[in-house]
């Protein structure tokens, strides 16, 4: 049992024998100073172990720099988006995001100015998604974006709009900073997240290529 699985069995542990103690004392009146004391101590303990459960639930789903869901928490979601736009038979678009020359901006500026675009990066791929979406940073400078319900004439929009969404002004940063995006469509290309990641990038990259021959 992992972390958040010994947790959430301590929780609900202590919150059962809570609730049947205080149950007694409602029905019965027959629990005595001990057992009340008991309560007293097992509800903070509820509490503190309820708040540790949130923490650790936000680490397995979050990137600790930008706040944005994790590769982690995509890959153990992703079959059930699969298996959701197959029920509705939707569409489900997966989205490969790349900053173009992000070592050159760690190189030259700094690599907190790296982190801070990253940061910024972030809040406005979030932006840009709707509520619906799922934005995660895949590693590094990468970034996935999940847009269920949707067709490729929306996937081309969306595109665009992710392709122009960084306009990040740094006091120290004296250039733009351009992203490349590539997309691919579950079910057409494949329902496995790493083919459509490979196809996704395969288009990123051949618009990354398209863009410096401009």
């Amino acid at each position: 049992m992992n972390k958040i699985g010994r947790v959430t069995a301590v929780v609900f542990v202590i919150s059962l024998v809570a609730i049947l103690l205080i149950y007694i004392k409602l029905v019965y009146d027959v629990v005595d100073k001990a057992v009340a004391m008991s309560l007293a101590v097992f509800l903070p303990l509820a509490y503190l172990y309820g708040k540790r459960f949130d923490a650790l639930l936000r680490l397995s789903q979050r990137d600790d720099l930008t706040g944005v869901y994790n590769r982690g928490f995509i890959q153990r979601l992703f079959p059930k988006l699969v298996r959701r736009s197959q029920r509705l038979r939707k569409k489900l678009l997966v989205f490969y995001v790349d900053v173009d020359n992000f070592k050159v901006i760690n190189d030259t500026y700094s690599h907190e100015t790296g982190d801070r675009v990253l940061c910024q990066l972030s809040s406005l791929l979030t932006k840009t998604a709707s509520k619906y979406d799922y934005v995660a940073r895949w590693g590094g400078d990468e970034f996935v974006v999940i847009v269920p319900h949707t067709d490729e004439e929306g996937a081309r929009v969306l595109q665009r709009r992710l392709g122009s969404a960084l306009s990040i002004s740094l006091n120290e940063l004296k250039t733009h900073v351009h992203l490349s995006v590539g997309y691919a469509v579950c079910p057409d290309e494949s329902a496995d997240l790493g083919e459509l990641l490979r196809r996704a990038d395969k288009r990123m990259y051949k618009q990354k290529f398209s863009q410096h021959n401009d």
